[in-house]
């Protein structure tokens, strides 16, 4: 065996040139649990504050977005928040929403405008005007600043009386209301004529009249309170002219009410029950023997 000294291993010198380094984060474990602990109990927060009503649905996101390194804050970004926030509607707002129905409310650019040519005269006219007819007024203005969404809050409201909804639009605009799709609506498959045969509901007699009167007037007085007293003395006076008349002559009783409720609903001014020319009415509807159908 020999006993050669053994020589010692080369020393491997330093190379001046740089060595690639393996990607380690300089934080270290700790750092990055700590950095996931705040980004979950800051999105635990947002959450809460979403659900407390104090910022929409897009804010935790966008606010979280914002947080990340991966997503540096930028004018571009910050710009886009500012959209987004512009275009998601506020929680007073989507709570109406959805009370409604899905309906939006009435944008404040939609109040009434008052420098319309007819404003001043309209306001002195409305000064002399009697509180029915006043607070009739008042009421109309606001159903008609958003027909729809006035619509669809009343066909939501706890105690809406049972009404066709294509009319509710004409009660709350003031416009006449077809008695006759009423009386409709009452008999939707029909009524039996004399011969037996089943045909369409149709406005001829005092009975049909009623018939279709008591959901008018139920539906008016709902949306105009005030009013109840105006269309119960109306009834009143229409039913005495049915009483009055032989039962030949009931369709001109029905004209003379439709021909009334027209006058009534193009004017601002007047009652149902004010005599302003209801004598000349009863005799050309009525009276008249050459009265027509109106």
């Amino acid at each position: 065996m020999s006993n050669r000294p053994t020589s010692p291993l080369p020393i491997m010198e330093r190379s001046s040139s740089p060595q690639e380094t393996p990607d380690v984060n300089p934080r270290g474990p700790v750092q990055l649990a700590n950095r996931e602990l705040e980004a979950t109990r800051e999105c635990e927060r947002q959450v809460g504050l979403n659900k407390e009503g104090v910022i929409s649905r897009i804010d935790p996101a966008l606010s979280l977005q914002q947080r990340s390194p991966s997503n540096p804050s930028s004018s571009s970004h910050r710009q886009s928040q500012k959209r987004a926030r512009s275009t998601s509607p506020s929680d007073g707002t989507a709570e109406r929403s959805r009370r409604s129905g899905g309906s939006c409310p009435p944008s404040k650019k939609m109040k009434p405008d008052t420098s319309f040519a007819w404003t001043a005269a309209s306001r002195a006219i409305e000064k002399g005007l009697r509180p029915e007819l006043q607070e009739t007024l008042r009421l109309l203005r606001i159903y008609a600043v958003d027909i729809e969404f006035a619509k669809s809050d009343l066909l939501n409201s706890a105690g809406v009386p049972e009404f066709p909804e294509a009319e509710w639009t004409n009660v709350l605009l003031g416009r006449a209301v077809d008695l006759e799709h009423v009386l409709r609506e009452q008999y939707p498959l029909g009524r039996l004529n004399s011969h037996g045969a089943l045909v369409p509901a149709k406005l001829e007699t005092s009975s049909d009249w009623i018939t279709a009167w008591f959901p008018v007037a139920a539906a008016v007085a709902y949306a105009f309170p005030h009013r109840q007293k105006e269309l119960k003395d109306y009834e009143l006076h229409v039913l005495e002219l049915f009483t009055a008349v032989h039962e030949s002559l009931q369709q001109r009783v029905i004209n003379y009410d439709r021909a009334v409720r027209r006058r009534i609903a193009s004017r601002r001014d007047i009652m149902l029950t004010d005599h302003f020319d209801l004598h000349s009415m009863m005799v050309q509807y009525i009276y008249d023997t050459g009265a027509s159908a109106a």
